[in-house]
């Protein structure tokens, strides 16, 4: 699911409340486009891999069964063949966790952009899809043509702040 608004309309705030209040939130990666480490799709990988195994065990067991071979491999491989061999194939052989389903958040994707090349927005697009069914992915960004084009296939949510002004100035003047 991708979410795009535009700046100061409260997509991170969205985030901050689902992380704060659904357990099912199984990993979360914020981009900043000021650090060069948020818009690194190796390190976000491998910063989802941590955190999924922090909360699912069954996909911990499976990581620990390959911590030798993982740590030779991780190093040589490029995005895609990384996403496939700590997320995708892991995650698939496992059994499905009870309960709701379990979900990725991914913030601020418009800040991820690096030379007018965004890699986390490819790696999302191309790569995500092969995860299995049971965990979702939500994204959000401001809605930039390149990032709305390229995420068009997914059917986007766009908060419209023309729609929402009279809510939006109504929080504005609570706040104040």
């Amino acid at each position: 699911r991708v979410l795009l608004g535009g700046p100061g309309f409260g997509k991170t705030a969205i985030i901050a409340r689902l992380c704060a209040t659904r357990r099912a939130v199984v990993g979360v990666h914020l981009c900043r486009h000021s650090d060069s480490r948020k818009c690194d799709p190796r390190r976000m990988v491998k910063t989802l891999a941590h955190q999924l195994a922090q909360a699912l065990p069954d996909y911990r067991a499976a990581l620990e069964a390959r911590v030798d071979s993982l740590a030779r491999e991780v190093d040589a491989l490029g995005t895609t063949e990384l996403v496939d061999l700590l997320l995708v194939q892991p995650l698939i052989a496992m059994p499905p966790p009870c309960g709701e389903r379990r979900l990725l958040v991914i913030d601020a994707l418009d800040e991820a952009e690096r030379n007018q090349k965004n890699e986390l927005l490819r790696v999302l697009r191309d790569e995500f899809p092969k995860l299995p069914p049971w965990l979702g992915v939500l994204v959000t960004s401001r809605p930039e043509r390149p990032i709305a084009t390229k995420l068009a296939p997914t059917d986007p949510t766009e908060l419209d702040s023309k729609a929402h002004a009279a809510a939006c100035e109504a929080d504005v003047c609570r706040f104040l």
